[in-house]
């Protein structure tokens, strides 16, 4: 009796072909065997860096000394006792129908008070980086402004030599008066919390007819980095010496 062929055979080739073709790629390799207790790498995406701009001045109040006095070189540092100083929102001075806070300037309106002195502090988020920083100042007549003792702007007054009594170099007035100057300043001036921005306004002469100054502080502020990581800065790692036994 004649044996008959079995169609397993056939049945097996294509089943090879299928699985080869699974587990090689068009050109023939073979992928790369899987390494056992090894986890795909995490997500290592940087966190999102968007800026944004704020104003660091929005709702600050104003301390302010009218008294026309030299006061002495501490007054603008953080240290300084401002307790006893009047205070108010911008714009401040006299003279002008958009003015906020009044400031005087002494009882003889032909011999006013030359210069104005003013201080407010705000805050820098601690989550927060500052990559630009520009001052937009309205001033009538000259202006020094520090920002943490540092000065940053100095306006319409001589380079050095200022006291209670220097007058402004020139007179802003007309439309000059509302307007408001760009300074930009390095931000490297601000810090983390709590800053101080002191304002020394001088008046171009004791007939002066108004005071004015405002100002802005618009930041751009960028999420700051959390140093997970990485070293401290300023800090030396050296390696150890094995010793001997």
């Amino acid at each position: 009796m004649n044996k008959s062929t079995s169609p397993l055979p056939l049945l097996v080739l294509p089943s090879l072909l299928i699985f080869c073709s699974c587990v090689t790629d068009p050109a023939g390799n073979a992928p790369p065997p899987h390494e056992s207790g090894k986890s795909a790498p995490p997500d290592t995406a940087e966190p999102s860096q968007e800026v944004e701009t704020s104003d660091l001045l929005t709702g600050s109040d104003w301390k302010f000394q009218d008294s026309g006095e030299d006061l002495d070189p501490s007054w603008s540092e953080p240290k300084f006792d401002d307790g006893d100083w009047k205070s108010g929102p911008a714009p401040l001075g006299y003279g002008d129908p958009d003015i906020a806070t009044e400031t005087s300037y002494g009882d003889d309106e032909k011999n006013k008070h030359i210069t104005t002195y003013l201080r407010t502090k705000f805050k820098l988020p601690a989550n927060k980086e500052a990559t630009a920083l520009q001052a937009k100042l309205r001033c009538d007549d000259g202006a020094i402004i520090t920002l943490n003792g540092r000065e940053v702007i100095r306006y319409n007054l001589p380079d050095e030599g200022v006291t209670s009594k220097t007058n402004a170099v020139e007179i802003i007035s007309g439309d000059k008066e509302k307007e408001f100057l760009d300074f930009e300043i390095d931000p490297v001036s601000l810090q983390k919390g709590s800053n101080l921005l002191t304002v020394e306004m001088h008046q171009r002469g004791p007939t002066s007819s108004d005071l004015i100054f405002d100002m802005k502080l618009k930041a751009e502020l960028k999420p700051a980095k959390t140093g997970q990581g990485s070293r401290p800065k300023g800090t030396l790692f050296k390696r150890s010496k094995i010793k001997k036994p």
